[in-house]
């Protein structure tokens, strides 16, 4: 049991009633049993529960594409379909036992990626059947429509595995899905850069206020919204800090001017500013290559060699992130005092 919301979901099943759960809860309680609370600002994720689970996982991956490759050279010229729709089929049985009997994180992670994967390359090989012609823009074409048809298949896949396993990593791999989509609509219509950050903010945007919407229902950090919120927050950071950077003009990170490198000090310190309000780390993180390349660019203002340069922006960096995780919660309290609308902090996570 993970704390007093067991309790309460417990008799929401009808497993005991309201008095036997306060009788077990005082009980535990006396005998220093209880369960203590997860720490919200810990921002917890269960992956595994020990190495039988690592080991169950490289297993399953192994077995998977044991399966597939064998099914292409069983099934002879009809391999390149029923490897991987077999390799699927194994997929979901797998799934059956290991994340909606025993719950197993690790192992289901791998089986909801598995399958995703493989109902992406479904999705494509449909659309190789269905291509025809010839020429430079019959060939566009059919790689738009392998491409779309694939993120549709990954899209379909980890939605389907979600809606049966309600696995939290699913709705990321949906997510991953959705954008990979978008990547290819915005390739097949020669979107300009702007256009390319644009259309990523639009979608990094969307998947944060999805990861919000499970966040305000879970303040505590206590269930699987808090995980469903933790995989989306983890594929929005990506699009919104490089969409960002890249509406700011910084063209290539790997060759800063100072100004450039100015404007994203700018822009991760803003956006580090979200991510305590919000208490996660995704957009921080997200933002370290950035980050490290900024300050090397600035240190590279003065005087130093190379060498001293690397030296020092790691130890700079380095720095940033050991002060900011050891004194996360201070910085919280600290950020959040400076929210004027009341409103706005009751809808966030409290400061400990």
């Amino acid at each position: 049991m993970r704390g007093a919301d067991e309790f309460d979901a417990a008799v929401a099943a009808g497993i005991i009633e309201a008095g036997q759960a306060a009788q077990l809860r005082d009980f535990l309680a006396a005998r220093g049993s209880l369960p203590t609370p997860p720490d919200p600002d810990a921002e917890a994720v269960r992956f595994v529960r020990g190495f039988h689970d690592v080991f169950l996982a490289i297993g399953v991956a192994v077995l998977l594409v044991g399966v597939t490759f064998a099914g292409v050279l069983m099934f002879g010229d009809y391999g390149g379909l029923l490897g991987p729709l077999l390799a699927a089929i194994v997929a979901w049985g797998l799934a059956e036992a290991f994340t909606r009997r025993r719950r197993l994180v690790l192992p289901s992670i791998v089986l909801a990626a598995g399958f995703t994967v493989l109902s992406a390359y479904l999705g494509s090989f449909l659309a190789g059947l269905g291509s025809n012609g010839s020429g430079e823009l019959a060939d566009i074409a059919g790689s738009t429509a392998h491409g779309l048809l694939a993120a549709a298949g990954a899209i379909v896949g980890a939605l389907g595995f979600y809606a049966r396993f309600r696995l939290p990593f699913s709705l990321a791999a949906a997510a991953v899905g959705a954008v990979l989509g978008l990547f290819v609509v915005l390739d097949a219509v020669a979107a300009t850069g702007t256009e390319t950050s644009l259309a990523f903010l639009v979608a990094g945007l969307a998947l944060f206020a999805a990861a919000m919407a499970f966040d305000v229902r879970d303040p505590e950090r206590r269930g699987l919204d808090a995980d469903r919120a933790f995989w989306l927050h983890l594929v929005a950071a990506p699009a919104i800090v490089h969409s960002v950077i890249g509406l700011a003009g910084v063209v290539d990170r790997f060759d800063l001017g100072l100004g450039d490198a100015l404007v994203v000090l700018a822009i991760v310190a803003g956006l580090g500013v979200v991510a305590l309000l919000v208490d996660r780390r995704a957009l921080l993180v997200s933002g370290l290559g950035y980050l490290g390349f900024a300050i090397g660019r600035v240190v590279a203002a003065t005087d130093l060699t190379g060498d001293a340069i690397f030296a020092i922006t790691l130890v700079v960096l380095g720095l940033v992130i050991v002060v900011l995780g050891a004194g996360w919660r201070t910085a919280r309290r600290g950020t959040l005092a400076l929210v004027p609308w009341p409103a706005l902090k009751a809808r966030l996570p409290a400061a400990a």
